[in-house]
C-alpha cells in the first residue's frame, strides 16, 4: 500500500510499456487466385492448439473462411492498453514454391474484442 499511496490521485501517468496477457480473436480466410492442385498443401499454426501445432490443408484451394482462432495470446511485445498494435499470421504452400513463407498482418486494438480477419492469399 506504501506504493500505490505515493501516486497521486486523478492524475494521468505514462508508466511506459506494461506487457500484458493480452490475446486476440481472429479468423482466417483465403483469398484464392491460383487454386493449385492436389499435390499442394496450405500449411499455417494451428492457434487453438495448446502446443502451436501446425494445421495441413490439401489443394486445390477454394476461397472462403477455413479457421477461427480464439484467445491467442500476443504477450511476447511491448503492448499499451487500446493502442494498435501490428502481428503477422505466417503461412506457406508446399511443395509449390516452398521457401516462400507468406503472412498475413493484423493491426489489433488491445482491449478490443472483435474478430479480427487474417487473409491468406493464394496466388
Amino acid at each position: 500500500s506504501g506504493l500505490l499511496s505515493e501516486i497521486p490521485a486523478k492524475k494521468n501517468l505514462d508508466v511506459g510499456n506494461v506487457y500484458l496477457n493480452a490475446s486476440v480473436n481472429f479468423i482466417i480466410r483465403l483469398d484464392v487466385k491460383d487454386p493449385h492442385t492436389e499435390f499442394d498443401t496450405l500449411i499455417y499454426i494451428d492457434y487453438n492448439s495448446p502446443i502451436f501445432k501446425e494445421k495441413k490443408i490439401p489443394g486445390p484451394f477454394q476461397s472462403g473462411i477455413i479457421d477461427t482462432a480464439w484467445n491467442v495470446g500476443i504477450s511476447n511485445y511491448p503492448l499499451r492498453y487500446n493502442q494498435s498494435h501490428r502481428i503477422y499470421i505466417s503461412y506457406i504452400i508446399h511443395p509449390y514454391n516452398s521457401e516462400a513463407t507468406k503472412a498475413s498482418e493484423l493491426d489489433v486494438l488491445i482491449g478490443n474484442l472483435n474478430l479480427y480477419e487474417a487473409v491468406f492469399v493464394i496466388d
